[in-house]
């Protein structure tokens, strides 16, 4: 129980430094520490991707986390060259079917082209100007989110209301292919700033199906603006 606690501690102590979610903090821990995830005495298992420390991981080590955790492939050499100014990747499996390179291209083309359009100014601002605006964790917000997703796994192109998402369709290796652009942002409460992280990713995946069901958890327990 001691190795648990002191566990938590250095995580969170992690997560103030730098702004990390639980789950990303957790990791650098037992990296510095030299441990396995599966042996280390303070592992936690059953906290989710959102980072909430007081999750309970029960008595199943092999419990999932509520949200998948996938290895996204970094898009920088790709991505500077046409002028991105934040981190950007994509889910793999979305590799697999479109070229990265178009994907981009065709993003930086739509931002371009919308410079009257203030529904596409903060995904422009960050993508091209490397702003780093902050996003208020609010219900509306989360229910935008929610609202945007499913229209996008329709294939229904568009930008989400707050103008962070933003889905497109493409031409892919294999036909055409729908892809959704997601800006990582920092949420106002946190005190690191951390750099935006746009994410490439398929809408019609399972862990867009994860995404629905964590903002509907989310959404019950926030109040409105």
């Amino acid at each position: 129980m001691t190795a648990r606690k002191d566990f938590k501690r250095l995580v969170r102590e992690r997560m103030a430094r730098t702004g990390e979610s639980y789950m990303i903090a957790a990791r650098h821990v037992r990296a510095d520490a030299g441990d396995a995830p599966g042996d280390d005495p303070g592992a936690d298992p059953g906290v989710d991707e959102a980072g909430d420390p007081e999750a309970d991981a029960g008595d199943d080590p092999a419990r999932e986390p509520a949200v998948p955790v996938l290895e996204m492939i970094d898009l920088a050499e790709v991505a500077e060259p046409l002028g991105f100014r934040c981190r950007v990747v994509i889910q793999p499996s979305l590799a697999e079917r479109v070229d990265a390179a178009t994907a981009l291209a065709r993003l930086r083309d739509v931002l371009l082209a919308t410079t009257m359009d203030r529904a596409f100014e903060m995904m422009r601002s960050v993508v091209l100007r490397g702003l780093r605006p902050r996003i208020r964790l609010v219900a509306e917000n989360f229910e935008d989110v929610g609202r945007f997703v499913v229209r996008a796994a329709h294939g229904i192109a568009g930008v989400s209301e707050a103008g962070h998402m933003l889905a497109l369709t493409i031409d892919g290796k294999r036909g055409p292919a729908h892809v959704l652009f997601a800006l990582q942002l920092t949420p106002d409460f946190v005190q690191t700033d951390r750099e935006p992280c746009l994410i490439l990713t398929d809408p019609g995946s399972h862990t867009v199906d994860a995404l629905r069901g964590l903002v509907h958890s989310v959404t019950e327990n926030l109040t409105p603006r």
